[in-house]
């Protein structure tokens, strides 16, 4: 019996490290490249701004998101006060509480401690949320918080690094590569999204393109997040119109048969 369970713990073992370096080199390979290419410009963007390599580092270690790190260091440069800051920046990054609840159930079970929900909603990122709604439905439960873990840490590594070699040389980079750098991360996840087999997500990615610069260059402040409100809403109007039509269609089909 002993003999047993400990076969089974070493499989349970090998599964996990398995499903973690299966995480790791998936994002290694590209993902976690072009965010250290992004974190690059943003690197050298606080640079010029003369923010301090250690908060510049902070920002991208604890916020690990460019909008809400694009905030902080606008609302710095322009002596916002903190709490002013803390919700811009919180405001900036609201739009994970949707994918941490969307892939909880995936990733946590009920008897999980605090530290572990944290840990793993702090890894919570656009690329490791679509990588994860891409690849947890053909794997088994055992395997999706280790594959988790290896895409988010490949990630946040690149990012660091990232961050620091454009801080470093960042006296030698053109504005202009600054901020196509800064722009490349945004163009990278439409890419992949584009490659989610969903017709919804399809729809939702083509109002959003349509509608969002007229909304940016209406509203500047609230431009971004109206599009983003606006072409989900669009899109979901408009695939239930589609799926009604389908079905409507389907029973007219099934009633003319003899």
């Amino acid at each position: 019996m002993m003999k047993r369970c400990g076969t089974r713990d070493r499989g349970d073992v090998r599964i996990v490290w398995a499903s973690f370096h299966r995480g790791l080199r998936e994002s290694a390979t590209m993902t976690a490249i072009v965010l250290g290419i992004t974190m690059a410009g943003f690197g050298a963007l606080a640079w010029s701004n003369d923010i301090g390599l250690l908060l510049t580092f902070l920002s991208t270690a604890l916020i690990w998101a460019l909008p809400g790190q694009l905030v902080l260091v606008e609302s710095i440069t322009r002596s916002v006060p903190l709490y002013a800051v803390v919700i811009g920046v919180g405001v900036a990054n609201a739009r994970f509480a949707p994918m941490c609840m969307a892939i909880a159930p995936h990733l946590i079970r009920l008897d999980a401690g605090l530290l572990k929900r944290a840990g793993i909603a702090q890894m919570m990122t656009a690329t490791t949320w679509l990588a994860a709604m891409r690849n947890f439905p053909t794997m088994r439960d055992e395997e999706k918080v280790p594959y988790f873990t290896g895409f988010a840490s490949a990630n946040f590594i690149g990012c660091l690094i990232g961050t620091y070699i454009g801080y470093a040389f960042a006296r030698s980079m053109p504005e202009e590569i600054v901020l196509g750098l800064v722009f490349l991360t945004p163009t990278f996840f439409t890419m992949q999204f584009a490659c989610v087999k969903d017709r919804l997500s399809a729809i939702a990615i083509f109002c959003g393109v349509a509608i969002g610069p007229f909304l940016i260059s209406s509203v500047p402040v609230w431009g971004l997040t109206l599009a983003g409100v606006l072409g989900g809403t669009l899109a979901i109007v408009l695939d239930t119109a589609v799926r009604r039509f389908e079905s409507q269609r389907r029973t007219e089909g099934g009633d003319k048969q003899p």
